[in-house]
C-alpha cells in the first residue's frame, strides 16, 4: 500500500515537473531570442573555443609523437601555443559577454514581469498574493541571471566539446576512443545516478524548509498574541522541532551531494589511470602512438570536466525549474485589460448607469444581482447596506477591476467594457478609505493623477483640499516624503492629500469610499469640507459612513444582499421605516454607519 502511494505520487509528480521544466525553458529562451544577436555571437565563440580546447590536445599529442620519432617541434610547439593563446582570449571574451548578456537577461526579465504585474487586477495582490507576486519578481530574475550565466559561460561550450570529441577521436584511434567513450558514460551514468537522489532528498528538504518560512511568517505579524497568551516557550520548542527536521532530511542529502564531489574529483584522476593503462598496452602491441595516447589522456581529463560541467547545468535547471514555472504563470496571467483595440471613452457630462447588472465572485459568494440604477451628471449617489451587501462590488465594477456576468454599465451612453480600460479609468477619480499612498514625496503622489501638473497646479489641488498648509510646514514641502502607506502623515492628511490627488485629476465621476477612522472634530471638519470641494460638479458614488454625506446624497441606494432593497432620498427613506431607518437608529449613538468589511474589489 505505502510502495504504491509512492509510486502514484511519484507519478503525479513527474508530469507537473515535466510542465514546469518546459514553461522554464519557454521563458528563458524568450529572454535569450530577445537578444539573439549577442546570444549566437556567444554561441559561435562558445563552439570555437570547444574547437580550439580539443584542437590543443590533438597538436599536443603531435608534438610528443615527433620528439619520440626526432623530428622538428618547433612549428608544432608555436602552433600549440598560439592555440593556447587563442583559447584564453576566447576564454576572456565569452566569460565577459556571458556576464552581460545573463545581467540583461535578469534585468529583461524582471522588467517584464513588473510591467506584467501593475497591470493585474487589484485581487492579484490580495490575502498576501503581495508577497507571493514580490517573491516570484525577485527570485525568477535571480534564475534567469543563474541559469544564463552558466548556460552561455560553460555549458556551449561543453557541449560542443562533447560533439566534436568522438568524430575527432575516431579519426585518430578508434580502440583508444571506444575507452574514451566507455570513461565519459560510466561518469554519466554514476552521475546521474547520484544526482537523482541528491536532489530527491532535496526536495523534500525543501519543503520541510519551507514549513520553517511559513511558521515564522505565521508568528511574527502575530506577535503580540503569542505575548499576550504566554506561547513563547512552546512557539519557541516548536521552532526548535521544525529545523530539527529539516537536518534530519538534510543529513542524507549531504551524503549524497559529498558522494557527488568526491566522484566529480576523481573522475580525471581515473580516467588518466586507465587511459594510460590501456593505452600503455596499445602501444607495446603497435596500435596506437605514445602521442595518441596523451592525446587521448587529454580529451578524457577534458571530456570528464565537460560532462560535470553539463549535468550541474541541468542540475541547476531542474532546481530553478519551480521558480522560473512560477515566473512563467506570472507573465502568462491575465491582466486587467482585455480591451485590446477598443475605441476611446469620451466623457460628457459623468452620466452613470448600471443596466440589470450581475456578477457573482468564482467561489459563488457575494457579488450584485440584477442591480440597476442612474447618476444624472452632477448628482451625488450614496450606496449604504450591511457588511457584504455588494458595496464595494459596485464601484469595482464601474472601475472594471472585475467585470459583470450580464448586464451593462454606461458613462454617458457608452458600455464601459466595449471601450479601452485606460480612457474608462481617466474618467473616474477615486478617494477611498485606505489613501492609497506611495512611499514618496507629496509633489510625487499628486502626480500620480497628473504627470506634469506645475506646482501651482498641486498647490491649488492642496489648497481646495485644506492641505496645503500643513504641507507647507512639512520639511521640503512638497518633496515631503509621505512614507510607507503615508505613515509620516495624520490620519486626516492621508484623507486629505488623497481628495487633493483626485482633485487635480479632475475627472467627471468621483468614487468615493467614505473613511470611518475615529478623527478629531476640528480635523473632520476639515475632511468634510474637503470632500464637499472634491464631490462639486462631479457625479459622486460614494459608500457612505457619515450620516452627514447621506443626508445630501441626491439619491440613497440601500444595498442587501447584493440587491437594491430600498432607493430614495434621506427624508424619504426614513419615513419608509426600512432597513436604511433601522441602520440609522444603531448609527445614532455615533455620527457614522456602522462600518462595513468590504468586499474585495
Amino acid at each position: 500500500m505505502i510502495t504504491a502511494s509512492l509510486s502514484g505520487t511519484r507519478k503525479d509528480r513527474e508530469p507537473a515537473q515535466a510542465a514546469g521544466l518546459r514553461r522554464s525553458l519557454r521563458v528563458l529562451s524568450g529572454m535569450i531570442l530577445a537578444r539573439r544577436g549577442t546570444a549566437a555571437t556567444l554561441i559561435a565563440a562558445g563552439v570555437l573555443l570547444a574547437g580550439v580546447q580539443l584542437t590543443e590536445a590533438t597538436l599536443f599529442g603531435a608534438i610528443i609523437d615527433s620528439l619520440t620519432r626526432e623530428e622538428p617541434t618547433l612549428p608544432a610547439a608555436l602552433s600549440w601555443g598560439a592555440l593556447g593563446l587563442l583559447g584564453i582570449v576566447l576564454s576572456a571574451v565569452v566569460a565577459l559577454f556571458a556576464d552581460r548578456l545573463a545581467h540583461r537577461i535578469k534585468v529583461m526579465g524582471l522588467n517584464t514581469a513588473y510591467e506584467r504585474v501593475i497591470t493585474l487586477p487589484p485581487r492579484a495582490s490580495e490575502r498576501g498574493g503581495s508577497g507571493r507576486i514580490l517573491r516570484t519578481l525577485v527570485a525568477g530574475s535571480d534564475a534567469l541571471f543563474a541559469v544564463s550565466i552558466t548556460l552561455f559561460r560553460e555549458h556551449v561550450t561543453a557541449v560542443a566539446a562533447v560533439l566534436l570529441v568522438l568524430p575527432l577521436a575516431m579519426s585518430i584511434n578508434i580502440k583508444l576512443s571506444v575507452v574514451l567513450i566507455a570513461l565519459a558514460l560510466l561518469f554519466a551514468l554514476a552521475f546521474s545516478v547520484v544526482t537523482r537522489h541528491a536532489q530527491s532528498g532535496q526536495r523534500a528538504v525543501e519543503a520541510r524548509v519551507q514549513e520553517v518560512y511559513s511558521r515564522v511568517g505565521d508568528v511574527v505579524p502575530n506577535v503580540a498574541i503569542v505575548q499576550a497568551f504566554g506561547r513563547l516557550a512552546i512557539e519557541a520548542e516548536a521552532m526548535r522541532s521544525m529545523t530539527g527536521n529539516v537536518l534530519k532530511a538534510q543529513y542524507p542529502v549531504l551524503g549524497w551531494w559529498a558522494m557527488l564531489a568526491i566522484l566529480t574529483r576523481s573522475a580525471g584522476t581515473l580516467a588518466l589511470i586507465v587511459t594510460v593503462t590501456i593505452g600503455a598496452v596499445l602501444v607495446s602491441r603497435g596500435e596506437a602512438s605514445v602521442g595518441e595516447v596523451v592525446t587521448f589522456v587529454g580529451f578524457a581529463t577534458l571530456i570528464i570536466g565537460k560532462l560535470d560541467q553539463i549535468g550541474s547545468g541541468l542540475t541547476r535547471i531542474f532546481v530553478q525549474a519551480p521558480t522560473l514555472g512560477a515566473l512563467a504563470d506570472l507573465l502568462d496571467a491575465r491582466t486587467g485589460d482585455e480591451s485590446g483595440g477598443n475605441p476611446e471613452l469620451t466623457p460628457e457630462g459623468g452620466a452613470v448607469r448600471f443596466e440589470d447588472v450581475s456578477f457573482r465572485f468564482p467561489d459563488g459568494g457575494g457579488g450584485l444581482a440584477n442591480v440597476s440604477f442612474e447618476a444624472k451628471p452632477g448628482q451625488t449617489i450614496a450606496l449604504v447596506g450591511p457588511t457584504g451587501s455588494g458595496k464595494t462590488t459596485t464601484l469595482a465594477l464601474l472601475q472594471r477591476f472585475r467585470d459583470p456576468q450580464s448586464g451593462r454599465i454606461l458613462i454617458d451612453g457608452q458600455d464601459v467594457k466595449a471601450h479601452s480600460l485606460a480612457s474608462v479609468r481617466s474618467a473616474l477619480g477615486v478617494v477611498f478609505q485606505d489613501a492609497g499612498l506611495l512611499n514618496r514625496s507629496v509633489a510625487e503622489n499628486l502626480l500620480v493623477a497628473k504627470p506634469g501638473a506645475s506646482t501651482d497646479e498641486m498647490e491649488d489641488a492642496l489648497a481646495r483640499a485644506e492641505l496645503l498648509d500643513a504641507v507647507r510646514r512639512k520639511p521640503g514641502g512638497l518633496g515631503f516624503v509621505v512614507g510607507e502607506r503615508g505613515e509620516n502623515l495624520s490620519g486626516g492628511e492621508r484623507q486629505r492629500l488623497a481628495i487633493a490627488r483626485a482633485l487635480l485629476k479632475d475627472a467627471p465621476i468621483l468614487l468615493l469610499d467614505e473613511a470611518t477612522s475615529a478623527l478629531d472634530p476640528a480635523t473632520e471638519g476639515k475632511v468634510k469640507r474637503a470632500l464637499d470641494e472634491a464631490r462639486r460638479g462631479r457625479t459622486t458614488l460614494a459608500i457612505a459612513h457619515r450620516l452627514s454625506t447621506i443626508a445630501d446624497a441626491d439619491l440613497i441606494l440601500v444595498l442587501e444582499a447584493g440587491r437594491i432593497a430600498e432607493r430614495g432620498t434621506y427624508r424619504e427613506l426614513l419615513a419608509k421605516g426600512g432597513l436604511f431607518a433601522r441602520l440609522v437608529a444603531e448609527a445614532e449613538d455615533g455620527e457614522t454607519l456602522p462600518a462595513p468589511v468590504s468586499v474585495a474589489a
